[in-house]
């Protein structure tokens, strides 16, 4: 823990918020590695792409790959990924929430459940139980 508060965790998010943070993971591990699943010994087919193949680009021209690519996506779908605003900038900010929080480090944290505080009492959907969401609603106040 953290300030007091828990981590949100990826059983916090709802099933398409989890899958939206899986595709920036793999846009992002295939610019850090050259790889989707951020490994040669998972590689997928067709894996390393050239523009990412780690033995003939450096990890900034990747990254610049990556801006390039993802700013070719249709603009719907890079503003549901929460990509549309994509730079080299981000990628290194997501490099290191990835390296610090792992998958969650990836994740909007508007994606998590709101909760909201009245007074000393906190309001909770059923979804949001537990001691997690107690914590994140004292941690507002």
């Amino acid at each position: 823990m953290t300030g007091g508060r828990q981590r949100p965790r990826s059983e916090d998010l709802e099933e398409h918020d989890l899958t939206r943070a899986r595709i920036r993971m793999a846009h992002l591990l295939e610019a850090e590695t050259g790889y989707r699943s951020g490994s040669r010994s998972w590689a997928r087919p067709g894996e390393p792409r050239v523009e990412y193949d780690p033995e003939r680009t450096t990890l900034t021209e990747r990254r610049r790959a990556k801006v390039a690519e993802l700013k070719d996506l249709d603009r719907q779908e890079a503003k549901q990924l929460g990509l549309e605003w994509i730079s080299e900038r981000t990628l290194k900010r997501m490099a290191a929430q990835y390296n610090e929080n792992g998958l969650m480090g990836l994740a909007d944290g508007r994606w998590t459940p709101p909760c909201v505080a009245a007074g000393r009492s906190a309001t909770r959907s059923p979804r949001q139980s537990g001691p997690f969401m107690l914590s994140r609603c004292i941690a507002r106040r």
